[in-house]
């Protein structure tokens, strides 16, 4: 199993800590993805990749958070 973490990268805070969280041991491997990405979007089609933006998320594959 692999989670996808979506955070807002034109938010100073949360590029700070997607860059904190991928320099941390994990249990489960992690993909940080920009929220709003052509790569959000692919991976997840269904989101409404508006509101996305707002707090950061992690999602397992299947798109369950």
């Amino acid at each position: 199993m692999r989670l996808t973490v979506l955070y807002d990268d034109g938010c100073p805070l949360c590029r700070t800590f997607s860059g904190w969280l991928a320099r941390q041991p994990v249990l489960v491997p992690l993909d940080l993805v920009p929220a709003g990405s052509d790569a959000a979007r692919q991976r997840f089609p269904r989101l409404d990749h508006g509101p996305a933006r707002a707090p950061t998320r992690a999602a397992r594959r299947d798109g369950v958070s």
